[in-house]
């Protein structure tokens, strides 16, 4: 009953955070989700495919629900509109491209688990348990790569003629 109501709690202070086009996005997504949902769930012959497609939306629910959160708080710190704007488009960019390629790299790892498990739910069940995970460590290991790279390029060359 806690979990709920901290839910709850949450899910009221982050509507009066999040900008009011974030607010009609997560209405709309969620009302489809919804309504596919309903519609999923009330069919007799529901397939495997339709209950991970609703899974799959709860997820992309809670995602864009974080993320509108997340960007409301940043509007509120953040000094000016500008600096705002500049940040948005950078974590937009930043999704857009890892976004994509786990889209590709999920879509791979099903179609390699699919033969080996003999069930597409199976395989769906592992990519997103032990998928997720892994490319966020890649990702994690691109990006502190590519930092410690940047510090040895703009380290001070010594004079080692003394």
């Amino acid at each position: 009953m806690l979990f709920i109501f901290v839910i709850v709690v949450a899910t009221i202070i982050a509507w009066f955070v999040m900008s009011r086009p974030f607010f009609l996005l997560m209405a709309a997504v969620f009302i489809g989700s919804f309504a596919f949902g309903v519609y999923a769930t009330a069919s007799a012959n529901t397939t495997d495919r339709e209950g991970l497609f609703v899974i799959t939306l709860i997820s992309a629910n809670i995602g864009l629900y974080l993320l509108a959160i997340f960007l409301g708080i940043l509007r509120k710190i953040l000094d000016s509109e500008g600096d705002y704007k500049e940040k948005r488009n950078l974590i937009f960019k930043f999704l857009g491209k890892w976004g994509g390629l786990y889209t590709a790299f999920a879509f791979i790892a099903r179609l390699i688990l699919t033969p080996i498990t003999g069930d597409s739910v199976t395989a769906w069940f592992a990519v997103k348990l032990y998928g997720v995970p892994v490319f966020a460590v890649l990702v994690m290991a691109f990006y502190i790569r590519r930092f410690k790279r940047k510090q040895r390029l703009s380290a001070p060359i010594s004079d080692s003629e003394g």
